[in-house]
C-alpha cells in the first residue's frame, strides 16, 4: 500500500515537526489537537520555519507553498479518518494513549496502520486495545525530527512482515532512515544505549 495521507496526533514539539516532514516530502497530512492553542503554536511554527528555509536558499516559494498546502491543521479527529498512516504524538501517558486508540480504532478502516511516537510505551499494549494488533506499532522519531534521520521501527510478532516494509517505505518516503527492532526491549536501540553509557 502506497502511504498517500498521513494523519498526526497531537500538536506539540514532536507532531508538528513530523508533520511538516511528511508535508514537505509530498504527503497530504493531517495534523490534530484537541488544544486550539496547540493548533496555532503548531501553525506558528510551520510557518516560521518554513519562511527561514526560504530565507536560507533551503527551499523555493514554491516548495514552501506546497508544503503548506499539504498541511491540514484539524480539531477534530475525524479528519484523521481516512488516513493510510497515524502517527500518535500525545501525552506520554497510556491511559490517554490506549483511549485515542480505542477511538481510533472505531474512527478508521481496517487498513489504516497506527504508530505510536512512544519511547517506553509498547506499540502491543497499545495494539490490545484494538481490533488491528498486526497493524500497530512503534515509530519513534527523534527530536528534533525535522534534523534526526534515525527513526526506529519497533514490532511485536503480530506484526507482519508487509506491513513492517511498508512503514520502512513510508520513513524512506519523507527523507528518514528506519530501523527494525524486532523485540519490545526498554529503551529500544538508542535509549539503551544512551542508558548504557
Amino acid at each position: 500500500m502506497v502511504m498517500e495521507k498521513i494523519a498526526v496526533i497531537g500538536a506539540g514539539a514532536m507532531g508538528r515537526q513530523i508533520a511538516l516532514q511528511c508535508a514537505l516530502n509530498g504527503l497530504k497530512t493531517v495534523l490534530n489537537d484537541s488544544r486550539k492553542e496547540g493548533l496555532e503554536q503548531a501553525a506558528d511554527f510551520v510557518r516560521e520555519h518554513l519562511d527561514k528555509r526560504v530565507a536560507k536558499g533551503r527551499i523555493s516559494s514554491e516548495q514552501r507553498a506546497t508544503a503548506l498546502g499539504n498541511i491540514e491543521l484539524a480539531p477534530d479527529l475525524a479528519a484523521a479518518a481516512d488516513a493510510d498512516l497515524i502517527i500518535e504524538a500525545i501525552v506520554e501517558k497510556f491511559e490517554p494513549k490506549a483511549e485515542l486508540f480505542r477511538t481510533l480504532d472505531r474512527l478508521c478502516p481496517p487498513q489504516t496502520i497506527f504508530g505510536t511516537n512512544s519511547s517506553n510505551i509498547r506499540g502491543s499494549r497499545l495494539a490490545e486495545v484494538t481490533a488491528r494488533p498486526q497493524r500497530v506499532l512503534n515509530i519513534h522519531f527523534f527530536n528534533p525530527a525535522l534534523v534526526m534521520e534515525l527513526v526506529e521501527v519497533v514490532v511485536h510478532p503480530a506484526v507482519p512482515a508487509e506491513i513492517i516494509e511498508e512503514v520502512q517505505a513510508f520513513c524512506r518516503s519523507i527523507g528518514k532512515t528506519p530501523v527494525v527492532l524486532r523485540k519490545e526491549i526498554p529503551g529500544f536501540i538508542v535509549n539503551r544505549i544512551f542508558r548504557a553509557l
